[in-house]
């Protein structure tokens, strides 16, 4: 009988193929032991592809967000390569993350962009072009909504202000003779 021993690097490559077998199968819940287990995320296969790619590829976009929320790398080839097999859900999620999907487009020709992603980039492209906009009438709009608030609470404050100085004349005139909320007499004989 041969005893075949394995080295660790080999068994840690073997964990590494699961966690890219894992992102190209969208097979989240095995991704997770191996992100858990400490299996290094970054490393590339015999095509050089990271986990990342190959989840970005297939459009899983799930598996994505795992690897990119627990540090693994990604370079613009991966957003391309989500770009060009039209996963805009991969899109959002590497927009999501604060990357720069334009910037990282950039090289691709225009004509090879599927309709479906180049609604979704323009879109971005959009919301960018408009948000200092968008932002302006938001704060203009908190402005009136808080000094709306502040001439409220002024208004409370003079009502209550006023309410006690009703108080105050009220007592006063009792004191006189003057009974509250009744009808002022005036007695000439006073």
């Amino acid at each position: 009988m041969v005893l075949v021993s394995r080295s660790l690097s080999d068994e840690q490559e073997m964990f590494e193929n699961k966690l890219r077998h894992a992102a190209s199968t969208g097979n989240t819940i095995e991704m997770a032991n191996m992100i858990k287990s400490g299996v290094k995320t970054n490393t590339r296969d015999n095509k050089t592809r990271t986990a990342t790619y190959i989840a970005a590829e297939k459009g899983h976009s799930d598996c994505l967000l795992m690897l990119l929320s627990h540090g693994a790398a990604y370079t613009s080839v991966c957003v391309e390569i989500a770009v060009l097999n039209g996963h805009i859900n991969c899109l959002e999620v590497f927009h999501g993350m604060g990357i720069d999907v334009n910037t990282a487009i950039a090289a691709l020709d225009e004509t090879e962009i599927p309709a479906n992603c180049a609604a979704f980039i323009d879109a971005l492209a959009i919301r960018r072009e408009l948000y200092p906009q968008v932002l302006q009438i938001v704060t203009d709009l908190a402005d009136s909504i808080t000094g709306t608030l502040l001439a409220t609470n002024d208004a409370a404050r003079f009502i209550t202000d006023t309410k006690a100085l009703e108080t105050a004349v009220a007592d006063e005139l009792i004191k006189v003779g003057i009974a509250r909320g009744g009808t002022v007499r005036l007695d000439a004989n006073e």
